[in-house]
This record gives C-alpha cells, sequence and structure tokens, in this order.
C-alpha cells in the first residue's frame, strides 16, 4: 500500500512529472488481495459507509485521481505521437522538395548544355564551315585520264615547290607495283579558295617549264594526263591536248632549246659523265610506227626524250618508246574509264 501512495504521489508520465496530493487519511490495514475478494454486496456496503466518512472513502479517491493521470498522460503521448508524426512527414516533404529541385537543377543543366551544343553546332556548320567550303570532290571528277587507265593515283601539290612535286611523281614511279602493260594513271591536286581541284595544263607547266610557260600553254587544253606505263620498268608519260596544232607544234619547237633542261629531272635522267653534253645536245628526227616524233638521244644512241604528235590534237612525252607505242595503242581504242 506505501508503493501504491508513493506512486500516487508523483507520476511520471511520457518524460512529464505530475505531482498528486496526497490524502491525509489513515490507510486500512487489511490485505489487498482480501478486499479484492469480497463480495459485491459487502462493496456496495463499504461503497454506502464511504459515504459517511470512513477510510475507505480516501482509498476510492486516490484510485479516482491515478484514473485521472492516466488518462492525461495517454492524451499527452497521443499529441505527443501526433505531434512526432507531423514533424516526420513535415521532414519526408522537405526532403522530397530537396530531390525534386535538385531533379530541376539537373534538367536545366542538361538543357543548358544541351542549348550550347546546339548553337555551337549551328555556328560551326552555318559560317565557320561555309566560309571554308572545303569539298572533297568525288575521284571520278578529279581525274584526268586521256587514255584508258588500269589504276589511279592522287598527289596533292598544294603549298609545294616543284622539286618536291617531282620528288613525289618520281617516288610513285619507283614505288608503284604494276602488272606489264598496265597504265597508271596520277592526277595532281590542289586546294585553292578552299575547294580541291585538279592542275590545268597551265599550272603543270608553271611548275616545270622555267621559260615562257604560257607561250606553250595558251594553244593546249586545260586537261593533260601524267602516267605510268610498266614494260620491263615503271616509265614516266605526259599527254597534252590541242585545238590549234600549228601554234603548237611551234611552240613545241621553240621549247627543244630548254625542253630536257625543265624535264630532266622529272624523268630521272642521268646527267653525269659524257651525258652533261645533252644540256647543248640538239633533237633530232625518228619514225616510230610509221609517225615522225622529235628526240633527243646520248652519246651511245639511247633515248634520252622525245616529244610527239600521234595526231593533231595529241601531244605525248616520254624517254621509253614501250610507253609510246602503249600510249597510242590506248589513245585510239575507244575503252576509255571514267
Amino acid at each position: 500500500m506505501d508503493e501504491e501512495k508513493q506512486k500516487l504521489e508523483s507520476e511520471t508520465i511520457a518524460g512529464i512529472e505530475f505531482p498528486i496530493p496526497t490524502p491525509q487519511v489513515e490507510t486500512p490495514t487489511e490485505n489487498v488481495g482480501e478486499f479484492e475478494s469480497v463480495p459485491n454486496e459487502k462493496m456496495e456496503g463499504e461503497a454506502k459507509s464511504a459515504e459517511g466518512g470512513s477510510p475507505d472513502a480516501s482509498l476510492e479517491a486516490s484510485r479516482g485521481v491515478k484514473t485521472f493521470a492516466s488518462d492525461l498522460a495517454n492524451v499527452v503521448k497521443e499529441q505527443k505521437g501526433a505531434v512526432f508524426k507531423e514533424a516526420v512527414i513535415e521532414e519526408k516533404g522537405k526532403e522530397g522538395d530537396i530531390v525534386e529541385k535538385k531533379k530541376n537543377m539537373t534538367y536545366l543543366i542538361s538543357s543548358a548544355i544541351l542549348f550550347v551544343v546546339g548553337i555551337a553546332l549551328i555556328i560551326y556548320f552555318g559560317f565557320i564551315q561555309k566560309q571554308d567550303n572545303t569539298v572533297d570532290i568525288p575521284t571520278s571528277q578529279t581525274q584526268n585520264q586521256l587514255i584508258f587507265a588500269d589504276s589511279n593515283k592522287e598527289i596533292d601539290t598544294t603549298t609545294l615547290l616543284p622539286e618536291k612535286v617531282f620528288t613525289l611523281i618520281k617516288n610513285e614511279i619507283k614505288n608503284s607495283v604494276l602488272k606489264v602493260d598496265d597504265v597508271e594513271n596520277i592526277t595532281l591536286t590542289e586546294v585553292k579558295g578552299g575547294v580541291k581541284q585538279t592542275l590545268t595544263t597551265a599550272l603543270f607547266l608553271n611548275l616545270v617549264k622555267g621559260t615562257n610557260p604560257n607561250n606553250l600553254s595558251q594553244y593546249l587544253n586545260p586537261k593533260f594526263m601524267i602516267g605510268i606505263h610498266k614494260l620491263d620498268d615503271n616509265q614516266l608519260f605526259i599527254i597534252f591536248k590541242t585545238n590549234a596544232y600549228k601554234e603548237a607544234l611551234s611552240e613545241m619547237q621553240n621549247w627543244e632549246n630548254d625542253m630536257f633542261d625543265d624535264l630532266f629531272n622529272l624523268f630521272s635522267v642521268d646527267i653525269s659523265g659524257e651525258n652533261v653534253k645533252l644540256f647543248n645536245k640538239k633533237f633530232g628526227d625518228d619514225i616510230i610506227k610509221n609517225k615522225t616524233a622529235r628526240s633527243l638521244r646520248d652519246g651511245n644512241g639511247s633515248l634520252v626524250l622525245m616529244y610527239m604528235f600521234p595526231d593533231e590534237n595529241t601531244i605525248v612525252i616520254t624517254k621509253s618508246e614501250n610507253a609510246l607505242n602503249e600510249v597510242l595503242n590506248r589513245l585510239y581504242s575507244k575503252t576509255i574509264r571514267l
């Protein structure tokens, strides 16, 4: 009974201490267990006696106070639980807002990056590339084939000096792997104004002809051909086309004085020893396939350089009779690879 009184004097509920006044009455000495076993009739009598101020009335009062405290504690617990739930819900709501804000920020950043990239691409393709105008022309449009060729090679001459162009051509002659009687077409190109184009006859003669190239090129067609023919070894040939035979023939004869000087390097002619005299030697007439050719021969009678008008519209320059014969065979063949 003393323990129950101590609980009534001070009750701590949900962390809140509630002091409870203790009634100034004498506590019955009966055993609680015995009290609880009293029949209902006896309890009713005791309840009646409590109205008269008996000690049992104090016990009932204490029990009423304890019940009130318990009810109050339950209310506090429920209110505290509701507050806690509201706090949790509010916190989750804040976390949801943070996640949503992060998603929105990520979306905005991604959109900004895509926008910037799109603007950059528009600027590049719309302005920079338009100003550059660099276009790779298909090979079929850059080939200067005047006869049928078994293979094709393109050499970019942009910004190259004549000596370097000659070196590239000679390297191709030396290293090209061809079958017997095969012909390879070499197309010289350059990038001018952002556009790749083939070298015209005039541009080529500017590279190879040291004196008055325009005197000849003005009578030649823009399209020409450099080729390699394979028999025992690879040999170079050049083909020009003209619509002014007499003028072209006259300018070719004038070029004879400097032709060897201009072309010996390109045709890889040995100028050591007695061949040094070739710079001052004159061209003579040769008959090849019943056609007149103008040729230059060394002291042993070996062909060093020659040119021929196989018809009034064509000029062929080479140092090999085999190459000349193959060119003539293909020149009059109707099979031309375009």
